[in-house]
């Protein structure tokens, strides 16, 4: 199973990859085009639970080829986002962090909501994450509203 969230920094996706406990195996490690295919790179972790899993930070608005390396052999990874056909005659999962490049530019303008007070109007501006609010009156003439 795959996990995505956007990252505290808004260019990136945080990405899960997690396989179940029932899966019996010595070493589990993700591999793919973010990590330049290099075999040992991104190691997948057992938790308390038996769960394995790695977390891994990528830029968003891309798609990403990868294959699970269990024990020496290659799996995919049939909740991704789809898959791809490889040179080697067998398919590539794909991870797609494309959907999180609207969510990028949504975080970048601030966000706006109107407030209707009977003479005045607010405009309250949020940037960023929208943790700090700040409000500013409006006056908005007769008949413009």
């Amino acid at each position: 199973m795959i996990h995505k969230q956007l990252a505290s920094t808004c260019e990136k996706v945080r990405v899960t990859f997690e396989l179940p406990s029932c899966l019996w195996a010595d070493r589990i490690f993700v591999v793919g085009d973010f990590n330049q295919w290099r075999h040992h790179e991104t190691p997948l972790n057992q938790d308390r639970e038996g769960v394995w899993r790695a977390v891994i930070d990528l830029p968003v608005g891309r798609q990403y080829q990868f294959l699970y390396l269990i024990d020496g052999k290659w799996q995919q990874d049939q909740g991704a986002d789809g898959a791809c056909p490889n040179e080697l005659g067998s398919e590539n999962s794909i991870l797609d962090t494309s959907l999180f490049a609207v969510e990028t530019r949504r975080r970048e303008v601030s966000r706006t909501a109107l407030i209707n007070t009977p003479k005045t109007t607010q405009l309250r501006l949020a940037k960023g994450n929208g943790r700090l609010p700040h409000t500013q009156p409006v006056r908005i003439s007769p008949g413009a509203e």
